[in-house]
């Protein structure tokens, strides 16, 4: 019989992922957190984990927009880069 999913695991996986997105971030040249970009791990309404970035001044977000669409960020940790 599968098991269910330990209540805080989402969550959990979202902090994951958020430190994951801060690292590829600070790769790129985009300083996160406090007087800066600032990410939030979550869950959304169905329980699946997501990370949502914080507000986005122009320069940044043309900043990470190029970055994203010069090609694949580079693997982190041994897993799969975001494109």
């Amino acid at each position: 019989m599968p098991q269910l999913p330990a209540a805080g695991e989402p969550f959990a996986t979202a902090v994951r992922s958020q430190e994951r997105l801060a690292r590829a971030l600070e790769l790129i040249g985009i300083a996160v957190g406090p007087g800066a970009l600032r990410l939030y791990a979550d869950v959304d309404p169905l329980g699946a984990p997501v990370v949502v970035p914080g507000p986005l001044g122009a320069e940044l977000a043309d900043r990470l927009s190029s970055v994203l669409e010069s090609g694949p960020l580079p693997i982190l940790g041994g897993e799969p880069s975001c494109s």
